[in-house]
């Protein structure tokens, strides 16, 4: 039963009592929900797994998250996904991964500063990726929680009231960051590039793309960055000129420049690098 949707499983319960045991226990099933895909299930087998499955503490979690919201509509406006600990039944660290984004571009989704704070408490060690899209209502106290998710190996932050301020908690105590997506961040500014060449030496996807603030002057400090392959900088104010000393550095295999134009690189030589910018 382990390998059917929950719709199958209400339909295979009706077979005979024994399968109807075996549907009842799903209920307490830490393998059967370790990933939580909201998006996948609809609003109603949401709002059925939110009401029976409330006695495992990471659906717990999450229905205090949509308590006091419509769940129909919550689930039809969001997209969330959760995926529980492997070590949770160990230490009691809950996720692994949080993310949460609209379901539609341009919505904005509704959680704040507590729903993230209890998270990231009961996720202290085990928390390695983050996905917040659209998240408005999101102070610095949100983000000085994430900061203190020590082991955080992809951050994605899109659409945020995040500061530079924020951005160096993070990367101070975060140090094991191999993405880091900061898109959209009307409040960030240059000093968040010369934070992120100084802080995170493993450092491989990188995201800057579309920050209103930026003027990208510190782009050559991105050099000190020797795990770095993808960078994207769409929608930004960059020309050719800034590029020239990161092609000699950086073994670069994806550059974004437009929302719409990807330049790859499959030649380390600094010949051809410089040839295909031109």
């Amino acid at each position: 039963m382990s390998f059917l949707t929950l719709k199958d499983n209400a339909k295979t319960a009706m077979v005979c009592k024994y399968f109807k045991k075996c549907y009842n226990s799903i209920w307490l099933n830490f393998e059967y929900f370790s990933v939580l895909d909201f998006q996948g299930m609809g609003a109603n087998q949401a709002r059925q797994v939110l009401q029976h499955g409330g006695r495992l503490p990471h659906i717990r979690q999450v229905k205090k998250i949509v308590s006091g919201k419509n769940s129909n509509m919550f689930f039809t406006k969001n997209v969330l996904k959760t995926r529980i600990s492997s070590q949770f039944q160990k230490d009691e660290s809950l996720f692994e991964e949080f993310s949460l984004k609209p379901a539609k571009p341009n919505l904005a989704v509704l959680i704040t500063d507590k729903d993230i704070i209890q998270i990231c408490e009961s996720s202290r060690y085990s928390l390695m990726y983050v996905n917040l899209m659209s998240c408005h209502l999101l102070t610095s106290k949100s983000y000085q929680a994430i900061s203190e998710c020590v082991n955080m190996q992809h951050l994605t932050i899109k659409g945020g009231r995040i500061t530079d301020e924020d951005v160096e908690k993070i990367l101070l105590s975060c140090r094991n960051i191999k993405r880091l997506c900061l898109s959209n961040c009307e409040f960030l500014t240059d000093r968040t590039m010369t934070l992120i060449s100084e802080l995170t030496h493993s450092l491989e996807v990188l995201d800057l793309s579309a920050n209103s603030k930026m003027q990208y002057m510190n782009l050559h400090k991105l050099t000190k960055l020797s795990s770095l392959h993808t960078l994207n900088l769409g929608h930004s104010p960059v020309q050719a000129d800034h590029f020239l000393s990161i092609f000699r550095t950086l073994p670069l295999k994806t550059l974004q420049v437009e929302s719409k134009i990807l330049l790859f690189f499959p030649i380390n030589t600094k010949f051809n690098r410089y040839n295909l910018l031109k």
